[in-house]
């Protein structure tokens, strides 16, 4: 029985909002993509698209990701693009309060043996395709279903597919 309080709600909320931490199978995507790009260079800095950020689902798990892929001295660069001011606030929020992130100019880093830092950019939803090619370039970029999914078509046709060719062309 879905209704556990017995008044017609249901009773899973596993809702995107409930969910505050990447699962397994993204953390092992995430990391994989991270090693791929780690060896195709020897530049001790590799650049992250979070396209679609929300409020910051995947911020414990750069932390993680570096400790687990990175080298002492390397540095995880993180451009959280996210058309909800609020949502930025609260990833900003999270890693700082939660996360021990300090707040930068920019943005928030976790200093350490190898760094991680995260720039928030509010972008738009009728911004084109060709507007993230002023944040790259990139090694690797996150882009989850939803996000891609919610790209408005506006007056141009297939602009989600435009916007995964940009993201093939970045990494």
């Amino acid at each position: 029985d879905d209704d556990a309080e017995g008044d017609g709600r249901d009773a899973d909320k596993a809702g995107v909002e409930e969910v505050k931490d990447v699962m397994p199978s993204e953390a092992r995507a995430f990391r994989a993509g991270l090693a791929a790009a780690r060896h195709q260079r020897t530049d001790r800095t590799w650049h992250v698209l979070d396209f679609g950020a929300g409020d910051g689902r995947f911020a414990a798990e750069f932390k993680r990701a570096a400790d687990v892929v990175l080298e002492p001295g390397d540095t995880l660069a993180v451009t959280a693009y996210e058309v909800s001011s609020g949502a930025l606030r609260a990833f900003k929020r999270r890693c700082v309060r939660d996360l021990g992130y300090r707040e930068t100019y920019d943005g928030v880093e976790l200093a350490g043996a190898r760094v991680v830092r995260v720039h928030f950019v509010e972008g738009d939803a009728t911004d084109p395709p060709s507007t993230l090619d002023s944040f790259g370039p990139f090694d690797l970029v996150l882009s989850g279903w939803g996000s891609t999914s919610a790209i408005p078509d506006l007056d141009e046709k297939d602009r989600q597919g435009a916007f995964l060719r940009v993201f093939r062309s970045i990494a």
